[in-house]
């Protein structure tokens, strides 16, 4: 950290004027500052010094004065410029020019010197501690091995460190430590010695064949701190005549790496082959699948590869010897390289089209129109050029076939074969070497007879049927089907000819294999490479129905399955199982659909079921394999019945409606109605819903009859099913019967407890008209039943009732209606009497 100066204690004379103790002919009416906020920090042999900048027209440069104490013996420091009195220009300084023999920590002040060399006082002091160097520099990276097989020398090339270990500033470096070791890494011995400004070694010590040798190299500084050794880079003198590839170097790049390598002179050299692996001490395996060699180029990029992760690489050289046939060099050491992230490439190219030139068929012209924005949606920040991908017969193995500038915007590829599929990429690089997104992928497919693809084989009754993907090449004229009755056989048993995609081989033998391949057929007879084997084997006239399936449910469990096609179908037998192992099913059904419901089922059981097709004339195919349900319990309770409503039909009949419910509560399929519950209260609900009635699942209406008049009724209803289960109650609907205006109440209502509280007398005055006489009694001030009439005697025909059912202590409330036919008068007054 920066140390602040600590400022001395300067004594202070007032109207004294000030000497200049460097320059003390300097008046100092117009003297220079000197700097202010001096700071020093401290580093492995050197010292840092900052400072704020003197404020001057005249001002010409700084002098640093050093001593090793903060009160004597300051020295100005030789600086940068040929000047006695200017250190440097600048308002920083490194000195490392301190003797650390001499002492660990210096004190250092600044002047100010201006165009007539007139310098300003010193600053105050400020110090701080040089430290010894005993931090070794980082290890040599990029190790790399060239055999000469001619000189039989080995060539070492490597990067000398650029900071020490951990990643710190490089304190020093003075020699580089060559070690070497043979047919193992276990024992590696210093074979030489060069200096700094080296970084090549050539090991002339003679070298065996067939062998193996690995080398290292380690850095060390002026204070003898050593690195540690370097990755490991090897060489084998293996017989197989073909060498590796040497000088193998990466490059990071912007979401890629960049290898390159000194080519093999060998006259049969078809190409390289890139191994790739995350970690030295897992396997390597080839950035392309499925070739012989990635490249037949010194250079590969790959941009499969993630920022900022280090990758491994190691390269083989690829040859085809007339006699010997393919042969491998020895792999080369390993290099190792990362990609740079890139936050603001540019966005990819688009519109990238390839077309065929009509007179040179190893031509492909392709264009693309350039972004107008970074990847990111931004303003593009630039662009500088243009790489051109390539990938063969698929989108997975791109390889950069060139770039050029950004002024261009087509590419003429001439390396192409006949009959190939290309697919091709465009990706832009900005100015400071951001690599943008590849543009998707633009496709060709050069011109002659293409190998069919997509080849299927369906079987049939008694017949086979290929279809496969068209070809859309110009020059086509048909196709070859080719049977074979074995696929090891060089020629085909029998041929057919046809114009279209799909071939149907019949009348077949059941139960025979037969193999087939298909060959395009382009003008002028030429002939495409077969296409890949498919078998089937030929099924007898009605197919077993497949993708059997079975969904259990509540009581039921349906069986479905995949319609047959034949013509012969008339329609399918269900068969039920308790068991797979049965040998007889314990039911059969049939049907015409391919769906069917089995029910009703009791709950818990597992049923078992397989489908035959059945045909005309009697014809049955083999049984479908089998399909297994559980039947579920019915736990889930019917929706609520809905639109409960009443209507008043009569002075003492209500009708009430609603309708049915068409799910289950849960919203899904009902899944059953066995009855209805209507519940009623009268006068409200407080006074309790009992159950009215229960009607049956197909009555959605009842009328409540007999009824009191001027009395209001509430009701609810709730659906059940028949497991039980029932809804919540419906909403309440309220009605309140009608009085007979035309039917005269009784009169003089008399109400006497006996003397022993043991019975009510009632007695009223009849009018002139009744059949008989309705008596209702209310129990006054009771929650449970206050306000409440019930009827404790009907069809009384004389003028009086004597009420038994009394308690003592209680005040009850009497009140009598008269029944003329069928009709009821308003109810009379009330009379309140209470029981002794």
């Amino acid at each position: 950290m920066w140390v602040m100066a600590m400022v001395a204690l300067v004594a202070l004379s007032c109207g004294r004027e000030r000497s200049n103790p460097i320059d003390p002919n300097f008046s100092g009416n117009d003297a220079l500052a000197p700097p202010g906020n001096l700071q020093a920090l401290g580093g492995i042999g050197r010292v840092s010094l900052q400072w704020n900048a003197v404020v001057s027209n005249d001002l010409k440069g700084y002098g640093i004065w050093r001593s090793t104490s903060a009160t004597e013996g300051f020295q100005r420091l030789t600086g940068e410029v040929s000047d006695t009195l200017i250190t440097t220009g600048r308002t920083t300084f490194i000195d490392s020019t301190v003797d650390l023999s001499q002492s660990r920590v210096f004190f250092y002040r600044i002047s100010s010197v201006d165009v007539q060399d007139r310098q300003s006082d010193l600053s105050t002091f400020v110090s701080a501690e040089a430290l010894e160097d005993n931090r070794p520099p980082a290890p040599p990276s990029d190790l790399s091995a060239v055999a000469d097989v001619v000189s039989n020398t080995v060539t070492l090339s490597w990067n000398a460190p650029l900071g020490d270990t951990a990643g710190l500033v490089l304190t020093g470096l003075h020699e580089f430590n060559i070690f070497r070791a043979k047919d193992s890494q276990d024992s590696f011995v210093k074979i030489g010695t060069v200096s700094s400004t080296e970084t090549t070694f050539t090991d002339d010590s003679a070298l065996e064949t067939d062998a193996t040798y690995f080398y290292k190299v380690s850095a060390a500084d002026a204070s003898a701190n050593e690195s540690g050794r370097s990755t490991t880079a090897s060489i084998s003198t293996g017989a197989t005549g073909v060498s590796a590839p040497s000088n193998l170097r990466t490059t990071s790049k912007i979401g890629e790496i960049e290898l390159t390598w000194n080519a093999v002179n060998d006259p049969n050299l078809i190409g390289y082959l890139i191994l790739r692996s995350s970690d030295t001490q897992s396997e390597f395996t080839s950035v392309t699948s499925d070739t012989l060699f990635t490249t037949a180029q010194t250079s590969y990029v790959d941009s499969l590869v993630t920022a900022e992760q280090v990758v491994f690489y190691k390269v083989q050289s690829v040859a085809i010897d007339p006699a010997l046939g393919l042969l491998r060099s020895s792999l080369t050491a390993f290099v190792d390289g990362v990609s740079t992230a890139d936050d603001t490439p540019p966005a990819a190219p688009s519109d990238v089209i390839v077309s065929l030139d009509d007179t040179n068929l190893r031509l492909v012209s392709v264009s693309w129109t350039p972004p107008d924005a970074d990847s990111d949606g931004g303003d593009l920040t630039g662009l500088s050029s243009y790489r051109v991908f390539r990938s063969r017969e698929s989108t997975t193995s791109f390889v950069l076939l060139g770039e050029v500038a950004s002024t261009v915007q087509a590419y003429q590829d001439t390396t192409i074969d006949q009959l190939t599929n290309y697919f091709y990429a465009i990706s832009a690089v900005d100015a400071v070497g951001n690599v943008g997104p590849r543009s998707a992928a633009a496709s060709v497919r050069t011109k002659g007879a293409a190998r069919p693809s997509g080849i299927r084989i369906a079987t049939g009754p008694q017949q086979l049927i290929l279809t496969w993907n068209s070809n859309t090449d110009p020059e086509l004229t048909g196709y070859k089907v080719l049977r074979f009755l074995d696929p090891a056989n060089a020629d085909p048993d029998q041929t057919f000819d046809t114009a279209q995609t799909t071939f149907v081989d019949s009348p077949l033998v059941a139960g025979q294999t037969l193999s087939y391949r298909v060959v395009a057929v382009a003008t002028g007879g030429l002939k495409s490479e077969p296409s890949a084997f498919v078998s089937a084997t030929v099924e007898s006239q009605l197919l077993a129905p497949r993708s059997v399936s079975a969904t259990g449910g509540i009581g039921r469990i349906t069986v479905s399955w995949m319609a047959n096609k034949e013509s012969e179908l008339t329609g399918y037998r269900v068969l039920r199982y308790l068991a797979p192992s049965d040998a007889r099913a314990d039911a059969t059904f049939e049907t015409i659909q391919t769906t069917y419901v089995d029910s009703p089922l009791m709950a818990g059981n597992t049923f078992v079921y397989r489908v035959q097709a059945l045909g005309s004339g009697g014809i049955e195919s083999e049984l479908s394999l089998f399909a297994a349900a559980d039947v579920s319990s019915d736990n889930r309770a019917p929706e609520t019945p809905s639109q409960l409503a009443t209507q008043l039909t009569g002075s003492t009949v209500i009708s009430l409606s609603w309708n049915a419910p068409t799910e289950d509560a849960n919203g899904e399929a009902l899944t059953g109605l066995a009855s209805y519950r209507l519940y009623r209260a009268v006068g409200s609900e407080a006074a309790g819903l009992v159950i009215l009635t229960s009607p049956d699942s197909t009555k959605t209406s009842f009328n409540d009859t007999g009824l009191e008049v001027n009395t209001t009724y509430v009701y609810r209803v709730s659906a059940v099913d028949e497991a039980g289960n029932e809804s919540r109650l419906s909403s309440s609907v309220t009605r309140t019967t009608e009085s007979t205006s035309d039917v005269s109440a009784p009169t003089n209502i008399q109400a006497v407890a006996s003397g022993d509280g043991s019975r009510v007398t009632i007695s009223w005055t009849a009018p002139s008209s009744f059949t008989s006489f309705r008596v209702q009694r209310k129990q006054t001030g009771s929650d449970s039943s206050s306000g409440i009439f019930t009827t404790v005697a009907s069809s009384v025909t004389g003028t009086s009732f004597e009420d038994t059912n009394v308690s003592s202590g209680v005040a009850y409330t009497y009140r009598v209606m008269t029944r003329l036919d069928s009709d009821f008068s308003d109810p009379s007054d009330e009379k309140t009497v209470l029981v002794p």
